[in-house]
């Protein structure tokens, strides 16, 4: 039943990788207005103040955009979203002894604290304003977390003399 959770969880967060995360709104000032004042010159009272010529562009921060396969730097941020479902398959046919899955689980474990790190600080620590993705992607990668305490926990808990 955990299982089936963890990889519903994991196809979440793959389809998020291709999902925007974030948005960022930016204006442009065109070229002439940049020329037009120097540093030097100081702001007159008859200067026209802001005015809202700029053109606006919106920026949307997608990870599968970042993945460039020259900088390893990219695929941190790229693998915190795709890591679960791999791990999953290898877990599956790779950990079949007692200290394998010991292992598996602490490395799991790990993985899962790094990837909540990585998707929370890109999300929401970045210029880029939170959408609707952003917030699925990162309560996904705690669900998954917690599934997985869950996993690992619950052969250990007694209740009143009798395991659970």
């Amino acid at each position: 039943m955990l299982l089936k959770i963890k990889i519903v969880l994991a196809i979440i967060l793959l389809i998020s990788t291709f999902m925007p995360l974030g948005s960022c709104e930016r204006k442009q000032i065109p070229m002439d207005e940049r020329s037009q004042t120097s540093p030097n010159q100081g702001v007159s009272s008859t200067a026209p103040q802001s005015t809202d010529k700029g053109k606006r562009s919106i920026e949307y921060l997608i990870p599968i955009k970042f993945l460039e396969f020259s900088e390893p730097s990219t695929w941190l941020f790229f693998g915190a979203f795709v890591w679960p479902l791999l791990f999953l398959a290898i877990k599956g046919f790779l950990l079949k002894s007692k200290w394998k899955r010991r292992i598996g689980n602490v490395l799991e474990f790990l993985l899962s604290g790094v990837s909540i790190y990585v998707i929370y600080s890109f999300v929401f620590t970045l210029y880029f304003e939170p959408m609707t993705w952003g917030y699925i992607a990162t309560c996904t990668i705690i669900l998954y977390l917690i599934v997985h305490l869950a996993e690992i926990l619950t052969p250990y808990l007694v209740y009143k003399g009798k395991k659970i």
